[in-house]
This record gives C-alpha cells, structure tokens and sequence, in this order.
C-alpha cells in the first residue's frame, strides 16, 4: 500500500514519436530513461550539499547544490557541470590565497608604531589592491582549472589543449611520444593492473560495442559513472559525519566519571538529609540518557534513511543501464545477420547441456 504512494519507474528506453522501433540506433541522443536528468540533479546536489567545506555556511551550500542540480536537470555537458561544481569551492582559494599573501605582507619582524597624524588613505588604498589581487589570481586559477576539465573532456575539440600548436609539436614529440614516457606508463599500467581488472574492463568493452553503438554505450555509461561517485562520494561524507557524532556520544559517556563529583563522607549524624553532590551525581547520567533520544532522532534516522533512497536511487540508475544493455543485446544483436548469432548461440547453448542423468545431450 505504501508504495502506490510513489510513481512508477520503468528502466525501459524512451521512445520517441517518430521512432517506431523501441531501439533503433539514434546516436545523437543525450537521454534514453525516465526521469534521468532528476536523478542526475538528486545525485549531485546531495554531493555538494553534503561535503562541508571550513567558513561555508548552510545558504552557501543550499545555493551551490540548487544551481549544480538545476544544471544536471536541464541535461548540461559533463565538463560544464564539473566546472561549475569545482567553482563553488572558490571561496577556499580566496582564503588560501588571502592567508599567502598576509603572510607574505607581514614577513618583518619589526613592528611600526602607529601615527595617529598620518593620512590613512594609502593604506587603504593598498587594502583593496590586495584584495584585487586576491580576486584576480582566484579568477585566473578557476579559469585554468575550467580549461583543463574542458581539455580532458572533449580531448578532440578545437579549442582544446591537446590539439593545440604546443600540445602537438612540443609535448607529444619530445616527452609523451618518447620510449620514457612509454616505459614509464607500462610500468604503471602493471602496477596498477594489481588493484583494477584493467585487461578485463577492455575486454569486456570490446565485446559490448559489437553489440550495441559506442556512442549510445558512451553515453549511457557516462550518466552512470556520474551519477554513481556523486552518490558514492556523498555517503562516505555522510557516513563520515554520522561517526562522528557517533565518537562525541561515546567520549560524553566516558567523561561521565570526570564529571561526577565525589559525594561527602557521611558521618551519620545527618541521616534523612540529601547531599546536593549525590542528587547532582544521579542527574548527570539522567541527562546522558535523555540524549539519547535527541541523536536518534536527529542522526541515526536521517542517516538511514538517506542511505536508504540514495542508494535506491544509485541502483535504479544501475538496473537502467543493464536492462536496456541485455535488451540491446537480445533484440539487436542475436538476431542481425540474419539470425546467425542466434543459430551460433544455440548451438552452443544445446551442446553444452547437461541431461538429468550427468552426460552431455549431443
């Protein structure tokens, strides 16, 4: 009954009005499931909003994960999108940049007395051009952070720095064209060959694109991996701030005997009478308990049922991108050529069955 509350997700392809065919190839497609540019803007403002910079207030958050949500809704490039997310951290290189150049403004030692007879307009004046130049060098920084992430996006555009006059006659030839270079990148390849299945990923790769286009793949797998370490990335945060909270509870418990306070020796002449330290000493762990109530609420459930709907919603993305690959594979795939992959599959299929009694069905 609960769940006829909530709207129907389907992981089947959208069909256009004019494609009578549920999955014919249109390669210049960007959204090929129900409700992806939601999931899209969920996964990224629930990233932003919960990574907690130093100095970033709640409305700076709110704000930043609104404009990055609204842009993955509207369906926006990824290097867009990753530019702009880098760019709301902006305000932790105006601090590092700011606290540099204090630094490097106070290097003296030798501290002036104040004139109180001296004009102070210089000063101020030395005041902003600091600051202009703090803005200026963030400006210039942001801008060449925004390049590299639009070069390593779109590696073959025009603009980009891989196919620029320096890139191609400079860089390439003489380091990354060189038997060092390539050295070292094996060596690097073999090594981390030990943590990630990279042969196994590029095998499996090329077995997918004989059955479904590259570009339609790219795109799909694109939307999956950025909806996946947005999510991710966000529930480590998350899961790192709930045990947080989680250690505080645990210190407060131990520091229950630090501030119990010792009762006073009891002599016997003042039977009846309450010490004002013992009741004190009952009420502390009252408190503790009464607490108990307050994390519950306010830390354990929200992080429940945060883990909870995202990472529903990071395997509904998943399930869109392997049912529509299975179907892909299925439909398309088996039956082209005139069905010689699925006479192949077949054949396959019966010579290595099994009968009930163990041998092989010829």
């Amino acid at each position: 009954m609960t769940l006829s509350y909530f709207p129907a997700l389907s992981t089947s392809r959208l069909v256009a009005e004019n494609d009578s065919l549920i999955y014919g190839n249109d390669v210049d497609a960007t959204t090929f499931f129900q409700h992806e540019g939601l999931v899209a803007a969920l996964a990224v403002s629930y990233c932003r909003f919960t990574i907690k910079t130093q100095h970033e207030t709640i409305y700076v958050r709110l704000a930043s994960a609104a404009l990055l949500g609204y842009l993955a809704f509207m369906r926006y490039d990824y290097w867009l999108l990753t530019s702009v997310h880098v760019c709301t951290y902006g305000h932790q290189l105006y601090r590092f940049f700011s606290k540099r150049m204090m630094v490097k403004d106070s290097g003296s030692t030798v501290k002036t007395v104040p004139n109180p007879y001296k004009d102070t307009k210089g000063e101020d004046s030395s005041i902003v051009k600091r600051h202009a130049k703090v803005i200026l060098t963030v400006v210039s920084a942001q801008l060449a952070i925004t390049y590299i992430i639009y070069s390593c996006f779109q590696p073959k555009a025009a603009y980009s720095f891989f196919q620029s006059k320096v890139y191609q006659l400079v860089l390439h030839p003489y380091i990354f064209d060189t038997s060092t270079f390539n050295l070292l990148a094996s060596k690097f390849n073999e090594n981390i060959s030990y943590l990630i299945p990279i042969a196994e990923v590029l095998n499996a790769y090329n077995l997918l694109i004989e059955f479904v286009q590259p570009k339609i793949l790219h795109v799909q797998m694109s939307q999956l991996l950025y909806v996946t370490v947005h999510i991710q990335i966000g529930m480590g945060f998350l899961g790192i701030n709930f045990l947080t909270k989680e250690q505080e509870r645990k210190n407060a418990l131990i520091r229950l005997e630090d501030q119990a306070l010792p009762a006073p020796a009891n002599d016997g002449d003042d039977e009846g009478v309450t010490s004002p330290n013992k009741s004190t000493n009952e009420d502390i762990p009252k408190k503790f308990s009464r607490g108990a109530a307050t994390f519950i609420i306010f830390s354990a459930v929200p992080y429940m049922f945060q883990i909870i709907f995202y990472g529903g919603l990071n395997m509904y993305a998943y399930h869109c991108f392997k049912d529509d690959l299975y179907r892909t594979i299925r439909l398309n795939g088996l039956f082209e050529n005139d069905g010689n992959r699925f006479v192949a599959t077949a054949s396959v299929s019966s010579a290595s069955y099994r009968s009930p009694g163990g041998k092989y069905l010829k």
